[in-house]
């Protein structure tokens, strides 16, 4: 519980929510995040932060050929 902190300025913090985000049985699930609104804006520059932290980093390709 975060206390309608911005995205990762709270207790979860960037790394937290990223794994939430990418976790393959939440991935596709709806949730609600109520953040503040202080200035004009806010609520864009924190769904962009969580879009941001969604996207799943790729790990280069290692199979070994045979």
């Amino acid at each position: 519980m975060d206390r309608h902190a911005n995205i990762g300025e709270g207790f979860i913090g960037e790394d937290a929510f990223r794994r939430i985000l990418t976790h393959a049985k939440l991935r596709d699930k709806p949730f609600i995040l109520e953040t503040p609104v202080d200035e004009e804006g806010d609520d864009r520059r924190n769904l962009d932060k969580l879009k941001a932290l969604a996207v799943r980093t790729r790990r280069p390709h290692t199979r070994a050929r045979a």
